[in-house]
């Protein structure tokens, strides 16, 4: 884990603030250079060019981010996503599949601040993940036409994240063991992206510019496409482009296979009460 879980002792005292999240955006197609811009996190300490082949963390080229332009982004979701759609689905496309899944009501994550002395300024915060539904629901889920116009929500999961981070000058840099990333196709399925990183701007009304990084992990990918897809022969296509992309986690058998996928996206999030 990455830290205390929210609303325990190790956490500052403080309120507790809301948001829940109203969009994802994927990253583009890559072209194959360096400056190509995807949002995320430097998460292996260095700027990957292409052209090393020490281990698996240097075979693809490193990106630029959308929101602070810091350079040796690892994203290399950005070129499987890519792979998957010219290789075998030209249709598919990652932001509305996540998107149906909040408008569905299935799918709408809470991130919770716990411990907030000050939205401008805080050196501790906590910070926890939950699955929530609008309050006068009747079932398990409903659909949600418009987030901001919720009156109030509760939790419908367990906590699926946690971690600690700190604000300062209106921003907000996070580390949670733990993302969900949900879809339905044959049923409802998660994968999660693990060591994760969130930066955001924050005010009482929203989280904004946020860039969200971490790692998926190979087996989870290939049992989460398994899950999800009845294609004949899709599992091994798959295998081949996210092996293909992978670059972080080298493995202890062979440093020029990488058990890690970097993963990075774009999200907004809104102000939200959870009862």
């Amino acid at each position: 884990g990455s830290g205390p879980d929210a609303g325990s002792d190790a956490c500052p005292a403080g309120e507790v603030v809301d948001y829940v999240i109203a969009s994802y955006t994927a990253p583009s197609a890559p072209t194959g250079h360096m400056l190509d811009v995807a949002p995320g996190f430097d998460l292996d300490g260095q700027i990957s060019t292409g052209t090393e082949t020490d281990d698996c963390t240097d075979y693809n080229p490193d990106f630029v981010s959308p929101v602070t332009a810091a350079r040796g982004i690892d994203n290399q979701l950005t070129g499987a996503l890519y792979a998957l759609a010219q290789g075998f689905s030209p249709t598919f496309d990652l932001d509305p599949q996540l998107d149906a899944e909040i408008a569905s009501g299935r799918n709408v994550l809470a991130i919770r601040l716990h411990g907030v002395s000050d939205l401008r300024d805080d050196p501790d915060v906590c910070l926890e993940l939950v699955r929530v539904r609008d309050r006068e629901c009747g079932g398990d889920f409903c659909a949600v036409a418009d987030l901001a116009a919720v009156d109030a929500w509760t939790a419908r999961s367990t906590t699926l994240g946690s971690g600690v981070g700190s604000i300062r000058d209106g921003v907000l840099d996070a580390r949670l063991d733990a993302f969900p990333l949900a879809f339905t196709d044959t049923v409802f399925a998660e994968i999660l992206v693990r060591d994760v990183r969130l930066r955001c701007e924050v005010t009482t009304d929203s989280l904004s510019r946020c860039e969200l990084g971490g790692v998926l992990l190979v087996e989870d990918v290939l049992a989460f496409a398994a899950s999800e897809s009845s294609e004949p022969g899709f599992v091994d296509i798959l295998r081949g482009i996210v092996v293909d992309a992978a670059d972080l986690l080298p493995s202890a058998a062979d440093r020029q296979i990488c058990d890690g996928l970097s993963a990075g996206l774009e999200i907004t999030a809104v102000s939200a009460s959870i009862e």
